[in-house]
Formats: C-alpha cells, structure tokens, sequence
C-alpha cells in the first residue's frame, strides 16, 4: 500500500504549480520523511497558500491566481472537468490513490436545485496516509461491537485514514472478514485492498450503497464515512438485523455532542452503536477513547495512545 500512495502523491505533485512544487521540494530538503508527513494542501486563489504537517498549519509563500487554480482543476480531472460535474457539485474532485480534492467556488442553482460550480477559489488537496499502528485499537474496539462502532472526532483528526486502516485490518484477519465499504466519495485507492477481502462501493449514494449491501453482499462488517439522516440509520438497522456490524464515523468533538446532533439522532433512537471510539490529536500523536453505549452514564472509559 505504501508504494501506491507514493506514487499517487507523487503524480499529484507534478501536476501542481511549478513555484509551489519547488517550494515543497525545498522544504522538504530531499527529506522523504516530510511528504510522508504532508497531510493537507490548501490552495487559494484569493488568499494564501498553506498546508497542514505533522497536524500543523502553515502558510506558504507561494500564491496562484484564479487562472492556475481553475487550470490545475482541469488538469486532476485528467483534462475533463465535465466527466466529475455531479462530484463538483457536491463540492469535492477524486483523484488516483484515494487523494481528495475539496473544492470551493461560486455555485450557481438552477430550477430543480443546484446546477453546479464554477469559478474555483479555493483547492484543499488531502493526502491519504496508512497508520497501521492503530489496527490493534480500532480491530478491538470493532470485536466488542455487537452492533456497530462509532468513530468520531474533529475534522482533519484522521477519522477517514482509520476507516481504511479498520477495512485492511478485517479483510486480512485470520479468518477474513466480509467487508464492505460505501466509499461515496471515492478516497478508498481500490489496489491497497489487493490481498485483502474488501468490496468497494465507490461513489454510490450512501442510501442507495446501504441497499446494496443489505440485499447482495451479505457482508460481516460494513464501513461508512460521515454518517447523518433517517434514511441511513434505517439502512444501517436493515443491515444489523442481517447479522453484520455497522462502523461509521462522524464529526464531533465530545461525547455529548454527539447526542446533540440531529443528524444522529435517528442512529442512537435505534442503538445501531454500542461502542464508541473518539480521536483526538496532541502534537504528533492520536489518542483514542474508547466507551461502550451502556458504560456512559458511568463515565468508564479506555485510553490508547498511539
């Protein structure tokens, strides 16, 4: 897995601007460790340029107009822009090696919603990473899950980057788990799962993908990102009831936050989550709490600092 996204990362760089590639070989001072630690890209055509190492932001003294952005766009589309409208609208931009692109602009709606984006102000280019060091933590919390395991965390605190570490960590179990992954956004790279027993469902609606599975997969364990909404807490149940276990992953900072969003209201009225996993970053490292449905009012909880 790690050569592919060394070579994901670095086709992406040579499709960037040549100052701001220069500026980051430059920082990086022929040091691999320095990519390996580059976690975010953020390019601005009205502002500064920065990124995000080691979960520290930077500005960066190069700047590009609205010109390279848009051109830059074009170009990580593979010369179509066209070809990835419904994901543009959406506001994001896939790209090889499971790279994500968010994208800002101006959205312009037409009579049955929004029609689309254009005018690109702003690129935020994130680079996957495998941590394989926290598989021990996320596979236990995944086996004391009757149900399902929620993840949760602030944004940019690698919610994502441990959804795929779980995946690998069950498809290449002994014995191998059934796993399937609703990738709607397309930031699970397919070839990192080569020697492992994982179905990707990429870019399919979450609702539609939870159909799915439910109905043609039979999975043991189904993966989903950024959860929210009736319809997929109803999906989600349809699954448990067919004997697999739900892990999902969610923004928030506290426990208690959790319960205060509406969005996952439906998901707790229906205790799809027995187990709950939060993240939190200090400095360099991630340290994970671990806490069971029932084990909240009682305030127990386990740590794991990885």
């Amino acid at each position: 897995m790690r050569n592919r996204e060394v070579a994901a990362r670095e086709r992406l760089l040579s499709l960037l601007p040549r100052p701001l590639s220069a500026e980051l070989f430059a920082l990086s001072g022929g040091r691999e460790a320095f990519f390996e630690s580059l976690e975010e890209l953020r390019l601005r055509a009205y502002g500064r340029c920065s990124m995000v190492l080691r979960g520290l932001h930077r500005v960066l003294h190069t700047r590009v107009d609205a010109e390279a952005l848009s051109a830059l766009a074009v170009r990580l589309a593979g010369g179509s822009l066209y070809a990835f409208e419904d994901c543009i609208a959406k506001g994001y931009l896939p790209f090889e090696g499971g790279i994500r692109i968010g994208i800002c602009g101006r959205a312009h709606y037409g009579t049955q919603g929004q029609g689309g984006v254009g005018a690109f102000s702003s690129l935020v280019i994130r680079l996957p990473h495998a941590h394989p060091e926290d598989a021990d933590v996320l596979k236990d919390a995944f086996l004391r899950a009757r149900r399902g395991l929620l993840i949760f965390a602030a944004p940019g605190v690698g919610k994502t980057t441990a959804l795929r570490t779980l995946a690998l960590a069950l498809g290449t179990h002994t014995p191998p788990y059934r796993v399937v992954v609703i990738d709607e956004r397309q930031e699970f790279c397919p070839e990192a799962f080569s020697e492992a027993t994982v179905d990707l469902l990429r870019g399919y609606r979450r609702t539609e993908a939870l159909e799915i599975a439910y109905r043609t997969l039979s999975p043991e364990a189904v993966l989903i990102d950024e959860i929210g909404g009736r319809e997929e807490a109803e999906g989600l149940a349809s699954l448990l009831r067919g004997g697999a276990v739900a892990v999902a992953t969610a923004h928030a900072d506290r426990y208690t936050d959790l319960y205060e969003r509406g969005v996952l209201r439906p998901f707790f009225e229906r205790g799809i989550f027995d187990v709950l996993l939060s993240m939190r970053r200090e400095k360099t490292r991630v340290i994970y709490e671990m806490m069971t449905a029932a084990e909240i009012e009682g305030g127990k909880t386990e740590c794991f600092v990885i």
